[in-house]
């Protein structure tokens, strides 16, 4: 499956539901604003990959990027990556066309430069159904065939026909590395404070280097509660005196057979999310541990994908905020926001101290 292509950039806009972050006292809630309509946003130098057909529809992962400076990394700069999938069916999607005088005047994505919001501009558009749209201004003198957006809709149909079934690897063109790394991805609320900081993969290799059970930590910023915001306060305090520390860590376990996707699998003891989303705080399925299939793979095997799911972290192997834009944390990469490392979990744990129990 071809890789996305950072030259292929182009425009996508989608309708969303509106959601807020209000702050009361000390809390900041997230809510869905149910009863106000359907937003539009676009979103500048997006590409686009096929990840695969199921059912006769066809997914598609958009993906962004940029780059801003980091105090946790040490103040360097950084490359904050974001991601949405969606589901389209190919066989309603018509040929690009010329929109004239287009405007992004009603758009309600904030920093798009006030020429570009102000002044209509002639574009190039593939609409994919459902309001959603990949699309770039007209080059003078280039016929629209010559566009990058044609090449994408040659890629979707020509996908379409191939007959190839239900895919399950990101592609993309990144550093490789040769071992075990998940690929995490998160809501992209950054007014929450919820962010992933760092990554440890500890590692044992069994049976002739063939398997291999991977013990991944996540470390978070912080976990906010949502749903029971009003708590908020107290679960800090009680982090604090029961582990010494306000950040949050979540650990799972992965079952890695080399060049074997059919055997790999997820252990989300304690911390699965099933069906939940992001207005949920308090989930903390499979008590005792259950084996969940890896369903999506980043850019080869090594890399199983892993969706933070709700407000207190809770994951699994699937993505259940389909409509968010994520954040895409590839731990190995240059310029990697997160920290990779190898520490376990006791090795983590034994950096805070108790209050209460030393």
């Amino acid at each position: 499956m071809p890789e996305e292509q950072d030259d292929e950039r182009v425009w996508f806009s989608h309708w969303t539901k509106e959601y807020q972050v209000r702050q009361v006292g000390k809390k900041r809630i997230f809510e869905w604003l149910e009863k106000k309509p359907a937003i539009k946003l676009d979103w500048d130098n997006c590409t686009v990959g096929v990840v695969g057909r199921s059912d006769g529809m066809e997914r598609l992962v958009v993906r962004s990027k940029t780059s801003k400076n980091s105090q946790y990394m040490g103040n360097i700069p950084v490359q904050l990556r974001f991601m949405l999938m969606l589901d389209i069916d190919p066989g309603s999607v018509q040929e690009p066309v010329l929109d004239r005088n287009y405007s992004l005047a009603s758009s309600a994505r904030k920093h798009i430069p006030e020429s570009v919001r102000r002044t209509p501009h002639d574009r190039w558009v593939l609409r994919l159904g459902g309001g959603a749209e990949i699309w770039e201004w007209t080059r003078h003198g280039e016929d629209i065939k010559s566009s990058r957006t044609w090449r994408l809709y040659e890629k979707i149909m020509t996908f379409a026909q191939s007959g190839i079934s239900a895919g399950n690897v990101f592609m993309a063109r990144v550093e490789e590395i040769d071992s075990v790394v998940p690929v995490i991805y998160q809501p992209a609320v950054d007014s929450l404070d919820n962010f992933l900081r760092e990554v440890h993969c500890a590692a044992a290799t069994t049976i002739d280097g063939e398997t291999v059970d991977v013990e991944v930590s996540l470390v978070f910023n912080n976990e906010q509660l949502r749903k029971f915001a009003f708590a908020d306060g107290l679960y800090r305090w009680l982090r604090k005196l029961l582990y010494g520390r306000s950040i949050d860590i979540e650990t799972f376990r992965i079952h890695f057979v080399r060049d074997r996707q059919d055997k790999d699998y997820f252990i989300f003891q304690g911390i699965y999310s099933g069906d939940y989303g992001l207005t949920y705080d308090t989930i903390h399925l499979d008590t005792s541990p259950e084996m969940h299939r890896v369903g999506y793979y980043f850019a080869g095997q090594n890399h199983p994908v892993v969706f933070i799911n709700t407000s207190n972290h809770a994951m699994a192997g699937h993505d259940n905020n389909a409509q968010m834009w994520k954040w895409e944390y590839v731990p190995w990469v240059a310029k990697s926001p997160v920290v990779l490392g190898t520490k376990s979990r006791s090795e983590l744990d034994k950096q805070f101290h108790s209050v209460l129990f030393g």
